[in-house]
């Protein structure tokens, strides 16, 4: 394994490094390991798993962001200034139940939320709104049991 850290790389190196592995790790894998549920069928297998697995119905996968920090961009003014008064890109990943990756999306504005990166994100909010917009079932699907 190359540790980065004990080498001295210059950052013009790893500025076009880094971008070209992660793009390549991408194109090899994406295919196999980053499937985001294309029909009602897949988002139900999705949420059924959920409940099997965890007891967590009507669960269609499981959403964060992280804020990864960056040095300013040239010339972006504030975009990239998030609310902890550091400039940042923000990563989303939704996952399954089994903890496999069903959407990454890196490179949002670190001064947007969580939410409005997500409501940008046209292929994961289509995917969503498919199964919610055409069926309501999914409301009642499972029998919640009675909360404390």
């Amino acid at each position: 394994m190359i540790c980065l850290q004990d080498k001295n790389y210059s950052p013009n190196l790893l500025s076009r490094l880094i971008p070209e592995v992660c793009e390549a790790l991408y194109q090899m894998l994406h295919t196999s390991h980053l499937k985001l549920p294309q029909t009602e069928d897949e988002w139900r297998r999705v949420q059924a798993d959920y409940n099997n697995e965890w007891q967590f119905p009507n669960c269609m996968g499981a959403l964060d962001g992280k804020r990864v920090l960056i040095g300013k961009p040239a010339k972006s003014g504030s975009i990239y200034y998030d609310y902890k008064s550091n400039f940042s890109v923000i990563m989303l990943a939704l996952v399954d139940a089994r903890y496999k990756f069903l959407y990454v999306d890196v490179g949002g504005a670190g001064r947007a939320s969580d939410g409005a990166t997500l409501s940008c994100k046209g292929s994961l909010v289509k995917g969503l709104s498919s199964i919610l917009d055409t069926d309501t079932s999914y409301q009642t699907t499972t029998q919640n049991p009675d909360m404390p």
